[in-house]
């Protein structure tokens, strides 16, 4: 039975107190069912924040400290159900960590879109990998895999039916729309993303889209990592990496691109494909990417995700089996395409293509993400163009780059290689989502203001700024800092 005294209301569990940080997505809402039956705890994703400055003991640039939203906040209540929206590392890190605190349920489900539940296994491999959380607490975490079958309405809970809708960003990612006993629809946003890219479209308009019954009136999580006008438009960076691409291969060389290992590197074979299958020139998955790319070819979720050809020669897409196949195909005269984890350059197969490559003129190394300041990948990205003043002034000069090998420590390479940085990021900005909330309100609210937003997922300056666009759609603006509580 519900307790009376009980009330409807949103934590913001995640976050971060970081002004430069977008912090690890984690909301908690406390609701009550329409027929007033049951008084649920539901957690929307339940992300870690990566710790970017190096820690004592720790190689310059290289942390693999994870921070978790404070579970202690939960009080006595425990979570009945956990719901992903996708399974990036800051949307699901700390599900191991939050088992491990004893605030889930014995028989709470975590629910989610297929390629989700797939994909989680490696995010959770991630932080056994880093001492974060045991192997035990991952596979309690998957055996409580439940998946939602298609976009729509689904009820998650007896007497709690949530509306799933797909928003671009990653295969299988979705936003959601929560009802409440006091009538009112809360959506949670998720990662968003209006372009189209290989693995998924972008998502439409409510009003192109959503049933009428599952108009949101409260907006209580979104995605602000851009502000307005601050990232180029996707479709211009991916013409840039193309043509490129295109003149590094026609020059003989070996292309090494550092991809996120999950949504980024799927859309990078597809986008690079026309030009390899051209030239009659391979593209090589390494690490992890491959076994993800399976994921979004076997379980399409959204009639608008993509469709992946299959991996092998028929398509040129093919997999890196192992430390010793990399070698061989290094050393293979002529040029390749060589997409490998991790993106920032700091961990995984990336570091030994830096030690082999950096060092020869026939190599390229594109870095594909968001780099954190210290990582491998931006110290290289910015030393590139001082490179570059050197040869000018002496082509006799070879300049030399420091990257961090976690085996070996810091060490300093010849620096021969081109180096770019392509800006392929699959979130809006501020204008896309200023977009989303006036069609709500002009088309499918008819006028009527929001009752609240809640701006999460942003640093500083992107929630300032949205929060002076947004105030003209609703009622009260809150900022979701870490451990806000907001009745609804």
């Amino acid at each position: 039975m519900v307790k009376k005294r009980e009330r409807e209301r949103i934590t913001v569990l995640g976050g971060s107190n970081n002004p430069q940080s977008m912090g690890k997505a984690c909301a908690i809402a406390d609701i009550q069912t329409v027929n007033k039956d049951h008084f649920y705890r539901l957690m929307v994703d339940c992300g870690a924040e990566f710790q970017q400055e190096p820690t004592d003991g720790e190689p310059e640039g290289l942390s693999n400290t994870s921070i978790a939203p404070d579970f202690s906040k939960l009080g006595d209540r425990k979570v009945d159900a956990v719901v992903l929206t996708h399974f990036h590392y800051d949307h699901v890190g700390s599900l191991g960590k939050l088992k491990i605190s004893g605030a889930l349920k014995k028989e709470a489900p975590v629910i989610s879109s297929p390629q989700t539940a797939y994909g989680l296994e490696y995010t959770l491999r991630d932080g056994e990998m880093s001492d974060y959380h045991s192997i035990l607490d991952s596979a309690n975490i998957l055996r409580r895999r439940m998946t939602i079958p298609r976009p729509g309405v689904c009820e998650i809970l007896p007497g709690l039916p949530v509306f799933f809708q797909q928003n671009g960003h990653l295969s299988g990612s979705t936003s959601l729309v929560i009802p409440t006993a006091s009538g009112s629809r809360g959506l949670i946003t998720g990662d968003m993303c209006r372009e189209d890219m290989p693995i998924t479209k972008g998502w439409k308009l409510p009003s192109e889209s959503w049933p009428a019954e599952w108009i949101p009136d409260q907006i209580w999580g979104t995605d602000l990592t851009y502000g307005s006008r601050s990232k180029p438009p996707l479709s211009e960076e991916v013409l840039k990496l193309q043509e490129q691409a295109r003149a590094d291969l026609l020059k003989g060389k070996k292309i090494v691109v550092a991809s996120f290992r999950s949504g980024r590197g799927q859309n990078l074979p597809m986008w690079l494909l026309p030009i390899a299958q051209e030239l009659g020139i391979p593209i090589w998955l390494d690490g992890s990417i491959s076994k993800i790319y399976r994921i979004f070819q076997g379980h399409r979720w959204s009639e608008r995700d993509g469709v992946l050809p299959e991996i092998g020669e028929n398509s040129g897409i093919m997999e890196i089996r192992d430390s010793s196949h990399r070698a061989t195909l290094l050393e293979k005269r002529g040029p390749a395409i060589f997409i490998t984890t991790s993106g920032m350059g700091n961990f995984g197969p990336i570091v030994q293509y830096m030690k082999y490559g950096l060092p020869r003129e026939d190599f390229s190394f594109y870095y594909t993400s968001w780099l954190a300041s210290g990582s491998n990948g931006d110290r290289l990205v910015n030393y590139y163009q001082k490179a570059l003043q050197l040869r000018q002034e002496d082509p006799s000069r070879v300049a030399r780059a420091k990257i961090v090998d976690p085996r070996d420590g810091t060490i300093l390479l010849p620096l021969r290689a081109d180096v770019y940085h392509f800006r392929l990021g699959a979130h809006g900005d501020l204008d896309e989502f200023v977009e989303l909330v006036d069609d709500i309100v002009k088309k499918c609210r008819k006028g009527r203001l929001l009752k609240r937003i809640i701006l999460t997922h942003g640093n500083f300056v992107s929630l300032r700024e949205a929060a002076e666009r947004l105030s003209v759609f609703t009622e009260e603006i809150y900022h979701g800092n870490e451990n806000t509580v907001i009745y609804v």
